[in-house]
């Protein structure tokens, strides 16, 4: 039910690498496993994993893991850092507080804000550390707000607190407001995975 461009964010969010680098990571380890146990032909191989070519196929498979597939048939996986399975977190533990429908009014929020794309996503964490570093959140509300979406998928992102809206943005931060509207209004308590 989410839209592609929203479910690659929350997959790089939530793994650090993209939808397309862990595919394509996932069938060359397949393709490893298969070399490795004595495959014939690296032509099937690549085939199977969906390159089109012998080339294309060495290029992208030695990329991955620094060894042609010729050297992993012949020497197998031992030393080789392969892209495995990821393992889901059971989706099911319920909110302690019911989701519910609330309207908000206008809110001002200022913090650590940074431009992102696809391959630097996974560094929102350390907007998040240097924001309490500078401001030591407590027990106060954070807002991670995420605006000024691109065709190329980049986007501003700020991890901030809320201020008046006549209060001075501290120097190196950036701020937003953003305007009245309806939430969706959930809590969460632990770790962000």
């Amino acid at each position: 039910g989410l839209s592609p461009f929203h479910l690659s964010r929350l997959f790089q969010l939530s793994t650090g690498t993209s939808v397309v680098r862990y595919l394509r990571g996932r069938r060359l380890t397949h393709a490893a496993h298969q070399l490795a146990a004595g495959a014939d032909g690296i032509l099937e191989v690549a085939i199977a994993a969906g390159y089109a070519s012998h080339a294309a196929f060495t290029r992208a498979f030695s990329e991955q893991f620094g060894r042609s597939p010729e050297q992993v048939r012949e020497q197998g996986l031992a030393g080789m850092v392969l892209v495995e399975a990821l393992k889901l977190i059971d989706p099911s533990t319920p909110c302690r507080i019911e989701p519910h429908r609330a309207h908000r009014g206008a809110l001002r929020v200022a913090g650590i804000g940074a431009r992102h794309t696809a391959a630097t996503v996974a560094s929102i964490p350390s907007q998040w550390q240097r924001l309490d570093e500078a401001h030591g959140l407590g027990a106060q509300i954070a807002y991670g707000v995420c605006g000024n979406n691109d065709a190329d998928g980049g986007f501003d992102y700020i991890a901030g607190v809320e201020i008046r809206a006549s209060a001075p943005v501290p120097s190196g931060w950036q701020a937003i407001s953003i305007a009245p509207r309806e939430y969706l209004v959930a809590w969460h308590a632990g770790h962000i995975s």
